[in-house]
């Protein structure tokens, strides 16, 4: 009963990643309806994310857009206010902790970031963040974007960063990089990120990829599709999404269809869930030779820097002969 709980209360955080990728509500009845394999474009060795669309010239002359066009200046000795997790680890990995005077309880991470002054969770104290006096106060667009509003009153700025892929990532990190003057650091995590996926590829040598599917759920079975960056996770690690004619980020997917498509790798959201594939599906390659694997952590479940470290243990799970 514990476990069922305790995958409930992490369904309502993959929700609330979903509605901070800006694509709105996920449709529950989105379905893939047949059993063939679908064709999708998936990443090749020559792809890599470069982060140059939400930035236009360099220094104390560039522009920062945010996820919603706006645009802001350079901003020198900011006080910063972050409302999302993925936002802050961003910004302590940017090398600019010490400007964030402001954090909500569910910024865990890293470990200076508990020390620093709590305006809410998801629901925001607005009087905690004015008394903080910031300059900037960052969200994440569809899920923190009522703050905008309110803050527009006090005049507050509010900069939107966008998580719907690993591209929307890199973007907000780069962008939010030359925002606070550290364009340098940005442009090394985005490196990290390509470096990551030059060694997922490496590890695939060139061999057929991987289905993989992702349960996000087992009752209804749910998993992730294009427009989750999960679901880009899953294709720049070498594996190739079973589910990637879902028609939404997120949805329910037919058990029947499951079967028939038979992954190779089944990811799961926690143990109750393994249990239950291998239960369901016991002939299914992934159940024969053990390959359904728990896979859930804040590396792979916040759309920031750590994603690095989830893409490459990622791949390993994949490939594990690569050396």
């Amino acid at each position: 009963m514990r476990s069922n709980l305790l995958l409930g209360l992490a369904l309502v955080c993959v929700w609330a990643a979903l509605l901070s990728c800006g694509r709105g509500d996920p449709d529950p009845t989105a379905d893939a309806t047949d059993g063939a394999t679908p064709h999708v474009q998936t990443p090749t060795n020559d792809d890599r994310l470069v982060a140059d669309g939400w930035v236009t010239g360099s220094g104390s002359d560039a522009v920062v857009r945010d996820s919603y066009g706006r645009t802001f200046r350079p901003l020198s000795g900011a006080r910063v206010v972050s409302v999302v997790p993925s936002v802050t680890e961003t910004l302590f990995a940017l090398g600019v902790g010490a400007s964030v005077v402001g954090v909500t309880t569910n910024c865990n991470y890293p470990p200076e970031a508990v020390s620093v002054a709590k305006v809410g969770d998801f629901n925001l104290n607005y009087e905690m963040i004015v008394s903080l006096e910031p300059t900037v106060v960052i969200g994440s667009r569809g899920f923190t974007d009522g703050a905008r509003d309110v803050l527009a009153r006090s005049g507050i700025d509010y900069f939107s960063v966008s998580h719907a892929s690993l591209q929307e990532v890199v973007e907000s990190i780069h962008a939010l990089g030359i925002l606070l003057d550290a364009g340098t650091a940005a442009e090394g995590i985005v490196e990290g990120f390509n470096a990551a996926i030059a060694r997922a590829e490496a590890r695939r040598a060139g061999a057929s990829r991987v289905g993989v599917f992702w349960a996000q759920w087992n009752e209804p079975l749910s998993t992730v599709g294009p427009g989750n960056f999960h679901h880009d996770l899953i294709e720049f690690a070498g594996g190739r999404n079973i589910a990637s004619d879902l028609g939404a980020p997120y949805g329910q997917f037919s058990e029947e269809v499951f079967a028939a498509r038979d992954p190779d790798v089944v990811l799961a959201a926690g143990a109750d869930t393994v249990a239950w594939v291998e239960s369901r599906f016991p002939s299914s390659k992934a159940a024969v030779t053990h390959r359904v694997y728990t896979f859930s952590s804040d590396e792979s479940a916040r759309p920031g820097p750590r994603l690095v470290t989830a893409l490459d243990e990622l791949s390993r799970l994949l490939y594990p002969d690569a050396r």
